[in-house]
């Protein structure tokens, strides 16, 4: 065993493997030592020696990595004492890599690989004239050659974005070049036809909404037109109860005091009076707030009442059951005076497209299974508003607008009288809704008149009917 033990301890390629383990280490630890501490130069060594230059050179590089890396582990040493998901994390990792994106890259690709000019190759690839059996040239040019004509043959290509760039600006717009005159011209034209249409444009843009906020000569047109303007109201009869022409101007209301006060002014000169009496000068507030009858829609009436039922005597029961009854009145009006109403239990769907002139006329005459035949029973009128020395006399900062209505009856002899009020329903909209005033039923032989109860009777809503706009 002591043998063994020295024959161990006193190994030769034990030493040898020492030794050069020694030595290497001692290498390593000198070379460490000269990359760390910088060589001084002593005043008699020359100045232009190059393993000083490269080391000097390999020391800036070494500095400027290490002190980059101390910034990136900084950085990261910042962001990791941060807690997880913090948004002051993801905005300083969004500044550095926007810092570091470059803005032109598009532009420089673009540049690069399809520059704009290049140079042009004045012979073609393929020539005409025909090949001889015993020439050996071809009539195409090399490789290199066919290179540089696809090069210049895509260099007019540009390379184009499926999506736009947010920051292109410059996006042409035809309609900032017209005059202002040709745009209120244009818009005038809409507003006749469409004033909701004509009030939406105000949304495209600062300019489009200045001009339908500011421009009067717009909104003059559409108060006088007799399209859906003030120039289609009546404060008269223009029409008899049947809706035919009128011969004689018959007043029959329980308020005929008004009618005998009728004062024959022109339409537009009610409305210059009104115009800076009322509005202020303004004649987009009157459209908005001046009582009108609306010509592309149909006022509805929803009235809903309940009465006790009958329970069945077969069976024995402690309670009695309600019926809930729903039924509709419907108000049509029409430019020349003449209106439509109709009381049923069909719903708006059903009916509002069937409320014409001539199918309640070819109703009448027959009885064929239509959906129209609900038309039947509607019954023709006039209406015209309340009397212009009401409207241009009345001192309140408000022109309260009164319809006076006459039907016909279920049975010739008696004749339906109705007067509804202009309303506001909701904060938006203006004269949008119609309440009862009174209810009549007049007898033409007797002349008696008889109210009815109003008690259940609901106030009509204006709904909009798309159809109705070109038809009267």
């Amino acid at each position: 065993m002591d043998s063994s033990k020295r024959i161990e301890q006193y190994n030769p390629e034990l030493d040898t493997f020492r030794q050069e383990w020694l030595a290497e280490v001692s290498s390593r630890v000198k070379l460490q030592s000269s990359c760390s501490v910088a060589p001084t130069l002593t005043p008699g060594e020359p100045h232009s020696s190059p393993n000083i230059t490269n080391l000097k050179q390999h020391q800036i590089i070494t500095q400027s990595s290490k002190s980059s890396d101390c910034a990136e582990i900084t950085d990261r040493e910042k962001i990791s004492q941060t807690r997880y998901k913090d948004p002051q994390v993801a905005l300083l990792l969004y500044e550095q890599a926007v810092e570091r994106e470059d803005q032109d890259v598009q532009c420089m690709y673009q540049n690069k690989h399809f520059p704009l000019s290049s140079e042009t190759v004045t012979h073609n690839i393929i020539s005409n004239e025909p090949i001889e059996p015993g020439s050996k040239e071809l009539p195409f040019s090399t490789g290199q050659n066919v290179t540089r004509e696809m090069n210049s043959g895509f260099s007019e290509f540009s390379v184009e974005s499926v999506l736009s760039d947010p920051r292109d600006t410059s996006l042409p717009c035809p309609i900032t070049e017209l005059p202002d005159e040709i745009i209120v011209h244009i818009f005038m034209n809409l507003a006749v036809i469409d004033v909701a249409s004509f009030a939406r444009v105000a949304q495209v843009c600062k300019k489009l909404a200045y001009f339908v906020a500011t421009e009067e000569q717009i909104w003059k047109k559409v108060c006088l037109s007799s399209e859906v303007g003030f120039g289609a109201m009546h404060f008269e009869w223009q029409r008899d109860v049947l809706g035919g022409q009128l011969l004689q101007t018959t007043c029959r209301s329980p308020s005929s005091n008004s009618h005998d006060e009728v004062i024959q002014f022109e339409k537009n000169t009610i409305s210059e009076v009104l115009l800076h009496k009322v509005y202020r000068s303004s004649w987009c507030q009157m459209f908005r707030l001046r009582p009108r009858i609306r010509f592309n829609g149909c006022y509805i009436s929803t009235v809903n009442y309940m009465r006790p039922g009958q329970s069945d005597p077969a069976q024995s029961s402690w309670n009695t059951p309600v019926h809930i009854v729903t039924y509709y009145r419907y108000l049509r009006f029409f430019r020349d005076g003449s209106m439509v109403s109709l009381l049923t239990t069909n719903e708006p769907m059903s009916v509002i497209h069937h409320l014409t002139k001539d199918l309640i006329d070819a109703r009448r005459k027959d009885a064929v299974a239509h959906p129209s035949v609900i038309t039947k029973k509607a019954l023709r009128g006039r209406w015209h508003l309340s009397s212009i020395s009401e409207v241009c006399g009345s001192k309140s900062g408000e022109i309260r607008g009164d319809v006076l209505i006459e039907t016909e009856g279920v049975v010739p002899k008696y004749i339906y009288q109705m007067k509804l009020s202009f309303r506001n329903a909701g904060k938006i909209s203006k004269n949008n809704k119609l309440i009862w005033r009174g209810f009549w039923c007049l007898n033409t032989l007797t002349d008696d008149s008889s109210e009815f109860n109003l008690k259940t009777d609901k106030p009509f809503y204006w709904s909009r009917v798309r159809s109705y706009e070109n038809e009267n």
